[in-house]
């Protein structure tokens, strides 16, 4: 009997969670992401605000950026920054949401391009390498 009432209870359990499901796969569209390097082209603003509840301070910049790669090749964009502070002539990667429903894009500064700077490490590693060995 005891038997019974488990696998009964299994079974029940087992119908309902066809029924809570919350949004079928079929309607769900994701946005879509996509990072490309970008340089920055000019700082229009650069100031610093006070951050809530505290007293540090925080940089915001206003950025005109040129698009270096990808669909958008060329392309001259305005842009908020609060990640990280740049310079004139900086490369970085920029990050490009686009809503999949209205096509929407949005902008955000990513990471800086550093490829530069680790072929250096790299060569000064390999440097180091061959004078000790």
């Amino acid at each position: 009997m005891k038997k019974y009432l488990i696998l009964l209870t299994f079974l029940f359990f087992l119908s309902i969670t066809g029924v809570v499901l919350a949004q079928s796969e079929s309607g769900f569209v994701a946005d879509e992401q996509t990072n490309v390097k970008a340089q920055v082209l000019k700082i229009i603003k650069q100031e610093n605000t006070k951050v809530l509840e505290s007293d540090a301070e925080h940089t915001v910049q206003t950025l005109k950026v040129e698009v270096l790669e990808g669909a958008n090749k060329g392309d001259e964009l305005t842009i908020e920054n609060d990640y990280q502070v740049l310079k004139d002539g900086e490369i970085f990667y920029l990050k490009q949401i686009s809503d999949s429903v209205t096509g929407k894009r949005q902008y955000s500064v990513g990471e800086p391009y550093r490829l530069p700077q680790i072929f250096w490490l790299i060569g000064i590693f390999l440097l180091a390498v061959l004078i000790f060995c």
